[in-house]
């Protein structure tokens, strides 16, 4: 699958640490893996988590889009 879980985050508290409306700090409270730089966050509100499936929306207009990853590694899709 596209997504890998990486870590547990929640945004920062700490006062000197820059944040603005593209930046926001964050602190990685337990992590299964390395995360790296460049690498998304999916915001989940607390005490949910995430749904074992994703349900296709059809969207109301024209979107660009990249396809991250396929299953088996398919080439055609």
């Amino acid at each position: 699958s596209a997504l890998t879980f990486i870590a547990y985050a929640t945004v920062s508290n700490k006062k000197n640490l820059p944040t603005n409306s593209l930046l926001t700090a964050f602190d990685l409270n337990s992590t299964v893996r390395e995360a790296q730089q460049g690498e998304l966050l999916l915001a989940i509100p607390e005490f949910e988590s995430l749904p074992a499936y994703f349900t296709r929306v059809a969207v109301k207009e024209n979107v660009k889009g990249h396809i991250l990853k396929a299953l088996n590694h398919a080439s055609i899709i």
